[in-house]
């Protein structure tokens, strides 16, 4: 069996808890804390990005991720860098 998430946003953002905290202002539910280590969601720096996707996959035991065309583009060094591991 595999297992997938489907990333509703990337917010390749410096400022990871402010960018958590305006998410968590638009939606009801969980506090921005919770927000930031989120299979669905991913905030954090470019750099960062390679690390918190392979950390999700541990945690949560995901196959793969998929996320909407528009940051496709954006995210093609971080699949490279995932490509194998």
């Amino acid at each position: 069996m595999e297992l997938h998430a489907l990333v509703q946003a990337v917010l390749a953002d410096e400022n990871v808890q402010q960018s958590a905290e305006r998410m968590s202002a638009r939606i009801p539910g969980p506090p921005a804390e919770q927000l930031l280590s989120s299979p669905f969601l991913l905030f954090c720096s470019p750099e960062r990005m390679t690390d918190a996707l392979q950390e999700r996959r541990e945690r949560f035991g995901l196959s793969h991720f998929t996320v909407f065309e528009p940051v496709m583009e954006a995210l093609a060094p971080v699949v490279a860098r995932l490509a194998g591991r």
